[in-house]
């Protein structure tokens, strides 16, 4: 199946579907191994990892943020 089957075939999803299928996506992506992050990329990461091991900033469970967006886009579980 080809690209533009896939684009077709998603855009019959539901909302909650296609946040499934985009998770299982970025799941995907996040499983390839040497993936490389461009410099912009890996001074943000350390830079944010600082912050939160200094306690600078307030970190918001995964669980909260996708509870938020569901709320906010009328999805349910």
């Amino acid at each position: 199946m080809g690209i533009e089957s896939l684009k077709k075939e998603a855009s019959k999803l539901s909302r909650l579907e296609k946040l499934d299928f985009l998770q299982y996506i970025a799941n995907l992506l996040a499983e390839e191994e040497n993936v490389p992050l461009i410099e912009e990329h890996k001074s943000i990461i350390l830079t944010r990892q600082q912050e939160v091991r200094k306690g600078e900033v307030k970190t918001i469970p995964a669980s909260n943020v996708k509870s938020d967006l569901m709320k906010k886009y009328g999805l349910h579980d």
